[in-house]
């Protein structure tokens, strides 16, 4: 029972100052290291809580399915979908962010199945930008 609530404690913890850090610090970054940073804090968390309940180490992805709390990538990847989801069902009333979104709309039959277009960029701010990174991530991993 003893573990149990501990558990349950260091679970509450992580959601109450850890995940408001990370959210504080950078949510969604483009470069490596500092994706790589903000993943270091739920890594070391997931060793103490482990050491805590005197569970054997294996690796980060077990971890995460051990206490079911996805990778931050993951958690990334779930809320640009769903922020994507909202303005394009309207869920989300903004025409001024509607208006930003372009669909892929050819006039002859292609072998390509985009439903966004996205035109080419000239900057790093452009194409690292919310609205053209979740276009461009729908774009890869649902075809």
């Amino acid at each position: 029972m003893l573990d149990v609530m501990m558990w349950v404690c260091c679970v509450i913890i992580y959601a109450r100052v850890i995940l408001a850090i990370k959210k504080f610090y950078c949510w969604n970054p483009y470069y490596k290291i500092h994706t790589n940073r903000i993943e270091n804090i739920q890594k070391t968390f997931f060793k103490y809580l482990e050491k805590l309940l005197y569970i054997e180490h294996t690796n980060y992805k077990s971890s995460t399915e051990l206490f079911k709390i996805n990778t931050l990538q993951d958690r990334r990847t779930y809320f640009d979908q769903l922020l994507l989801y909202k303005i394009c069902n309207n869920i989300i009333d903004s025409p001024d962010l509607l208006c930003t979104i372009s669909f892929h709309a050819p006039n002859r039959h292609t072998r390509s199945q985009n439903l966004f277009h996205l035109p080419t960029c000239h900057t790093n701010y452009r194409y690292h930008s919310t609205i053209f990174r979740i276009q461009r991530d729908y774009n890869l991993n649902f075809k």
